[in-house]
């Protein structure tokens, strides 16, 4: 009887020592999908509602999760191909700010937009 509570009691340590998922993804996958299998006005506006999810959940106070890396980048590239130049050249800044091995990519996004 001991052998198993102390199996039990070890197993339970070690499940709460287990990493913890670092970012809140949201139904990205679900929207990414769903918008290049249509690619219609419907599903671009789901998924640049998902995006603007993930961002403003992400923030909220409390929460440890962080915005995956490249959510910022897609988001401001949608945002530029959707014709909002201002919005999606903030939303690339964001994303080297926070994440600076994306500068490349996102230096080349933005000259593709100037």
């Amino acid at each position: 009887m001991k052998k198993h509570f102390f199996a039990l009691l070890a197993i339970w340590l070690l499940s709460a020592c287990a990493p913890q998922e670092m970012y809140y993804w949201g139904d990205y996958n679900k929207a990414v999908y769903d918008h290049q299998k249509k690619q219609t006005e419907s599903s671009k506006k789901v998924l640049l509602k998902t995006f603007e999810e993930i961002i403003s959940k992400s923030k909220r106070k409390g929460t440890r999760k962080q915005v995956p890396p490249g959510i910022y980048a897609d988001y401001g590239f949608h945002l530029l191909q959707d014709g909002q130049v201002e919005k999606g050249m903030r939303m690339l800044e964001k994303e080297k700010e926070l994440y600076p091995e994306s500068e490349q990519m996102v230096n080349y996004l933005m000259s593709q937009f100037k």
